[in-house]
């Protein structure tokens, strides 16, 4: 049955939560942004995925909550959600890595992702 489902995640930073969701493929809005449900129903979101697939909002404590209707797309919420939080680690961990010039090599299979530190 159709709905729009609010899932709160652990993700606060709205650019690495961007860039991971493009790293997954995703084409990314945010601004001034909404979700559409499966019947056509509108809510804003402050990032919206893939024109309206899904999207994200920032609420009063500074924590993004997934918002969406995946009905009928063959998505499944729990799979996506897992996905979009490792990708969202992963940038985290790149970015600090970065940020001290550590090199590092990430490897990946279907459910990990490893990476290799030089120091």
């Amino acid at each position: 049955m159709s709905h729009i489902t609010r899932l709160a995640v652990d993700i606060t930073d709205g650019d690495m939560l961007k860039e991971a969701l493009m790293a997954l493929g995703y084409k990314v809005d945010s601004g001034k942004c909404h979700v559409k449900d499966y019947y056509g129903n509108k809510e804003n979101v402050d990032i919206s995925v893939d024109s309206g697939k899904f999207g994200f909002s920032k609420n009063e404590t500074g924590q993004y909550t997934y918002v969406g209707d995946l009905y009928g797309t063959g998505l499944k919420e729990k799979k996506l959600i897992d996905s979009i939080k490792m990708e969202y680690k992963l940038v985290d961990v790149k970015k600090k890595l970065s940020a001290k010039r550590y090199p590092y090599k990430i490897n990946r299979t279907d459910s990990r992702i490893m990476v290799e530190v030089t120091v």
